[in-house]
C-alpha cells in the first residue's frame, strides 16, 4: 500500500545554503537535521521530534527549527505542543510564514477562533504578499467560516490570486470548484 505523505519536510540542502549550523564544540544541526529527514521518511516521527529538539537546544532561537517542531507534533496529533512550538516560531520570527498558517489552522479548526486565524494569516499575507500558502490559508478561512463570519467574494478573489501565479495549483482549483458550485450555484465555472 502506498504510504501517505507527511506534512513535515525538511530540505536539508536549503538549511546547508542558509548557514545554519551550530558553532564549534555545539551540536551539528545540520546532521541533526539529515537524521531527522531519515526519521521522518520511515515514519518516525518521534525520533525525528528528538533530533529537532536536540538542534534547538543548541539554537533556541531558530524559528525555523521551532516550526519543524510544530510540524512534527501535529503529525504526532500533539496539537497543544504544536501550537507553543508555532508560537515560539513567531515570537523568534513575527513574520515566519508556515509558522503563521500552521497556527490559524489550529486555532480556526481546533478552537473555532476565526478572528485569531484571520488575523494570523492575514500576517502571513502581509509579510509576503505572493507566498501561495499564505494566500490560499487567507482563502480558506474565509470560504469555510461559519456564517456570518464568511467572506466568499474576498475568498474568491484569494484563490483566483493563487490560480494567477500557478494555473495549475491543484488545492486553489479543488476549493474554487467548491465555492463555485456550493455558494454561487456555478456548475459551469465549478467544472472549467
Amino acid at each position: 500500500s502506498k504510504k501517505q505523505k507527511p506534512m513535515f519536510t525538511i530540505d536539508v540542502p536549503a538549511y546547508v545554503d542558509r548557514n545554519i549550523r551550530a558553532e564549534a564544540g555545539q551540536i551539528n544541526v545540520t546532521k541533526m537535521l539529515a537524521e531527522s529527514a531519515a526519521f521522518v521518511l520511515e515514519d518516525d516521527f518521534e525520533q525525528a521530534l528528538g533530533n529537532i529538539q536536540d538542534a534547538i537546544a543548541a539554537q533556541p532561537n531558530n524559528a525555523d527549527l521551532r516550526c519543524m517542531a510544530g510540524n512534527l507534533h501535529e503529525d504526532l496529533e500533539q496539537t497543544e505542543a504544536a501550537e507553543k512550538a508555532f508560537e515560539a516560531a513567531i515570537a523568534i520570527n513575527g513574520s515566519h510564514i508556515q509558522s503563521l498558517c500552521r497556527l490559524a489552522a489550529i486555532r480556526f479548526n481546533r478552537q473555532r477562533d476565526i478572528a485569531g486565524a484571520r488575523t494570523l494569516v492575514s500576517r502571513a499575507v502581509t509579510a509576503n504578499p505572493t507566498d501561495i500558502p499564505a494566500l490560499l490559508a487567507d482563502a480558506m478561512v474565509r470560504h469555510y467560516a461559519p456564517h456570518p463570519d464568511r467572506d466568499i467574494d474576498f475568498a474568491e478573489g484569494r484563490y483566483r490570486q493563487v490560480l494567477a501565479q500557478d494555473a495549475g495549483h491543484v488545492d486553489a482549483l479543488c476549493h474554487l470548484g467548491t465555492l463555485l458550485l456550493r455558494e454561487r450555484g456555478n456548475v459551469m465555472g465549478a467544472e472549467q
